[in-house]
C-alpha cells in the first residue's frame, strides 16, 4: 500500500472504526484491514534473524545429473517477526547432497552469512542443528567451542565480528534422552534410581484399573521404536502430569510396586520445565518456563537454568558393560550435552538481544527447528504423502511452497506447528544472485507480506522478493 493511502486509513480508523469499515465495504477492500494497521507499528524494528539448517532424506535415484540421498536446506527465522524463508547462495535454497563434511557445510554457512551480508542482512543471531557428527564438527570448524559445556557456546560472524549463538535442536535431544531412559538406569546426586521401568508400571496400571491418572502416556509410548522421530511422543512422557501420578502412587497410595519413584518423578518434572523453557511460545504463559525471556525474568530464569545445568551434570548412568559413571561422561551423552549447551546459548543470545535493546522479548520456539520439519513435511505431501521424493520431486515441491501454495501440515508428520510463522514466498525472478531482499531497510515491503495475509480479497499468495 502506498504510504499516503496508509496515512489516510490511520487518519480514518482514528476518528471513527464504524466510518472505516464503511468505506472499506464499499470500495471492495481496498483499504488495509484494521488488523494490518495495528501491526504497522511493529515493524519499524530492527529485525533479528535464526539461521536453521537440517537435512531431509530423499530417494537414491538416477535423475537427469542428480544423484543424491540427501536435500540440504537453510532457513532464516524471523526471532521477532511472523516469517521464514529458506536461503542459499542462488536462486534454489538447498544442496542436494551425498554427504558432506562438518568443514565442508561450515564454508557453506560462511558464504551464507558472506552473501547475506552482502544484501546488508547483517542481524544473524543464531543456528540451530540437530545432534549429527557432522554438525557438532560444523560448529567447532565455525569457532564454537560446544564439546566443552563450560565453554562459549558461539562464534563470530565472519562479517560483524558479533556473536552467533549455537543451538542444539531441543526435540532431537529431548528424544535422545528418552531413549538413554529406555536403555539404562540413571543415578541422581543423592543415589537414588532413575528407572523407565516406574513408567512401564504406570501404563500397566492404568490398563489394568481403566482409569488414566490425568496423563496421556499410553503403551504407544513406551513402545516407540517404530515412532522414534515422533516428538510429541518423547514430551508427553516427561510432562508435570506423569510426575504427578508416580508420586500420588507412591506416597498417597502406597503401592509397593512405585517405591522409589520418587528420583523419576523429578527426573520427568525437571526435562519438562527444560523442554518448555526451551519452547516458549508466549508472551504471557501460564507456568514460568512458558513465558518468554524479558527483562523482568531474565535473572529469575537464569538462576533456574543453573539449578537445571547443575542437576543434569551430577547424573550417574549405569551401564553393564562400562559401570556407573556420569552421564555426560558416556558415549550416549549427546541428549544431556545438547539440553545444557541449548540452555545457556538461549539465555546469553536473550541477554545479548536486550541489552543491546534489539528486542523487548524472545520467544524460545522461534529457534526451534519444527519451521523447517514442518517444511519438510509440506515437501512430503506433494502428490499424497511421499516419505521419499526424488531429486525432481523435492525440486519440484520446493518450488511450489516458496511460491504460490500454502499447505497444511498433517497430523502424523514428526512436528506441527505451533505457532503462526508464515513461509515468505517468492515470485518468479531472472535474478540467479541470492534471493533476499534488504527487509530490514525497507519496513514498507516487509508490511505489505504480512498486510497481504490478513485481506481476502488476495487473488494469488505469490510474492516477490524485488516488489
Amino acid at each position: 500500500f502506498p504510504a499516503a493511502l496508509k496515512e489516510f486509513s490511520c487518519t480514518l480508523l482514528f476518528y471513527s472504526a464504524s466510518a472505516y469499515e464503511y468505506v472499506r465495504s464499499k470500495f471492495i477492500n481496498c483499504l488495509p484491514h484494521p488488523k494490518s494497521l495495528r501491526k504497522c507499528s511493529e515493524y519499524e524494528k530492527k529485525l533479528q534473524f535464526g539461521l536453521q539448517v537440517d537435512e531431509m532424506s530423499i530417494k537414491n535415484h538416477v535423475d537427469w545429473d542428480d544423484r543424491a540421498t540427501y536435500a540440504l536446506v537453510f532457513m532464516l527465522v524471523a526471532l521477532n517477526g511472523h516469517f521464514k524463508t529458506p536461503i542459499a547462495q542462488v536462486v534454489t535454497a538447498y544442496y542436494l547432497i551425498r554427504s558432506l563434511t562438518g568443514k565442508e557445510r561450515a564454508n557453506i554457512v560462511n558464504q551464507i552469512l558472506q552473501i547475506l551480508s552482502d544484501h546488508e542482512i547483517n542481524d544473524i543471531r543464531s543456528i540451530t542443528f540437530d545432534g549429527a557428527s557432522t554438525n557438532l564438527s560444523m560448529i567447532e570448524s565455525l569457532g564454537a567451542k560446544i564439546r566443552d559445556i563450560d565453554m562459549e557456546p558461539s562464534f563470530d560472524h565472519p562479517v560483524t565480528g558479533e556473536p552467533i549463538f549455537a543451538i542444539p535442536d531441543a526435540c532431537h535431544m529431548l528424544k535422545l534422552v528418552r531413549n538413554v531412559l529406555d536403555k539404562f538406569d540413571l543415578i541422581d546426586g543423592d543415589g537414588n534410581r532413575i528407572k523407565w521401568d516406574f513408567l512401564v508400571k504406570l501404563v500397566e496400571r492404568q490398563e489394568k484399573e481403566g482409569v488414566h491418572l490425568g496423563t496421556k502416556i499410553t503403551s504407544r509410548h513406551i513402545n516407540f521404536y517404530n515412532e522414534k522421530m515422533k516428538v510429541k511422543l518423547a514430551a508427553q512422557v516427561f510432562i508435570t502430569r506423569v510426575a504427578d501420578a508416580l508420586i500420588f502412587l507412591e506416597q498417597d497410595l502406597n503401592v509397593l510396586e512405585f517405591a522409589g519413584a520418587n528420583a523419576t518423578a523429578t527426573f520427568c518434572r525437571n526435562i519438562n520445565n527444560i523442554f518448555d523453557f526451551l519452547n516458549s511460545k508466549q508472551k504471557f504463559g501460564k507456568h514460568e518456563f512458558q513465558k518468554c525471556i524479558s527483562a523482568e525474568n531474565i535473572k529469575e530464569l537464569e538462576t533456574k537454568i543453573n539449578d537445571f545445568i547443575n542437576y543434569i551434570k551430577s547424573l550417574k548412568i549405569y551401564d553393564k558393560s562400562t559401570g556407573t559413571m556420569l552421564v555426560l561422561n558416556h558415549k550416549k551423552k549427546i541428549g544431556f550435552w545438547g539440553l545444557i549447551v541449548a540452555m545457556k546459548s538461549e539465555i546469553k543470545l536473550a541477554t545479548f538481544l536486550l541489552n543491546k535493546k534489539l528486542i523487548s522479548y524472545l520467544l524460545t520456539y522461534k529457534l526451534s527447528p519444527d519451521h523447517l520439519e514442518t517444511f519438510f513435511s509440506c515437501i512430503r505431501r506433494m502428490g499424497g504423502f511421499n516419505n521419499n521424493p526424488t531429486c525432481r520431486q523435492f525440486k519440484t515441491a520446493y518450488k511450489k511452497l516458496i511460491t504460490h501454495v500454502n499447505c497444511l501440515i498433517s497430523e502424523g508428520s514428526n512436528c506441527t506447528i505451533q505457532d503462526e510463522t508464515k513461509i515468505l514466498q517468492s515470485g518468479t525472478t531472472t535474478n540467479t544472485a541470492l534471493n533476499v531482499i534488504e527487509i530490514e531497510n525497507d519496513p514498507e515491503i516487509s508490511q505489505s507480506f504480512f498486510i497481504s495475509l490478513d485481506h481476502d480479497y488476495e487473488t494469488s499468495n505469490s510474492w516477490s522478493w524485488n516488489e
